[in-house]
């Protein structure tokens, strides 16, 4: 008499969820035998393989419909299907590839705030180029945003901080497409510090202290804030910016 197997036996064998094998059988993809005495599910050498395939087709991506078809397919259909889900995988793959982009330049951001913590404020290679006005209404600036918030930008003057515009970092080349140019970069010197801005009505910042100690040393123009995120700070929150402080 050919050996079966309970359904707790097959899952450690195989490593398959008991739950699962139940499921596939549910819809259709098992048929397994039953024990006479007790009705228990009863497997054997055949259930294992088809078992075995099963879990070969999940491991490509296919969906339980697509499997559920597979068996009444001519060669051609299982072409047809593996061209369609290689399309898929390749879809999933560069979704997963700028995710990952748009996780490691955060992480990077918060780098930064760790960084900018330990010291007032240090020579910098100021990372933008060109800023240009940011408008809540305007849809691709917001997609802008959305895919990299460090492109928010303040422009200041350290004369007069009252006087401020909110921006898009941008590259030169696009700069054309705007109307209105808020900064560009015309070289010289830059210093960096970490600017906080506590997130409730008026908004107050330390901005004015980190300029009065870079003013203690330089003479100061333009002030270029970025931003790096939202977290809180010994139960505060604040909005994080990485600013650069243009040295006469």
């Amino acid at each position: 008499m050919e050996k079966t197997f309970r359904i707790g036996e097959i899952a450690e064998i195989l490593g398959v969820p008991a739950s699962r094998l139940r499921y596939w059988e549910s819809v259709g993809l098992l048929d397994c035998g039953r024990q006479a005495e007790n009705q228990y599910r009863a497997y054997e050498a055949g259930d294992l393989m088809r078992i075995s395939d099963l879990m070969f087709y999940r491991s490509l991506g296919l969906s339980i419909k697509s499997i559920s078809e597979i068996d009444a397919m001519e060669v051609e259909g299982h072409e047809i299907l593996c061209a369609a889900q290689e399309s898929a995988l390749e879809a999933q793959k560069l979704q997963l590839e700028r995710q990952l982009q748009r996780l490691r330049r955060y992480t990077q951001a918060l780098e930064v705030i760790q960084e900018l913590r330990r010291i007032p404020f240090a020579d910098a290679q100021i990372d933008t180029a060109c800023i240009v006005p940011f408008e809540l209404a305007d849809a691709g600036v917001l997609r802008q945003y959305m895919d990299d918030p460090y492109l928010y930008s303040r422009v200041q003057d350290s004369s007069d901080l009252s006087r401020e515009r909110r921006g898009l970092t941008v590259a030169p080349a696009a700069a054309a497409e705007y109307a209105e140019v808020l900064w560009r970069h015309g070289g010289g010197r830059y210093v960096a510090g970490l600017m906080r801005e506590e997130v409730r009505p008026g908004y107050p910042n330390d901005l004015p202290a980190l300029l009065r100690a870079v003013q203690s040393r330089y003479q100061t123009g333009a002030v270029i804030s970025r931003f790096l995120t939202r977290a809180r700070e010994n139960g505060t929150a604040f909005d994080f910016y990485k600013t650069y402080i243009e040295i006469l």
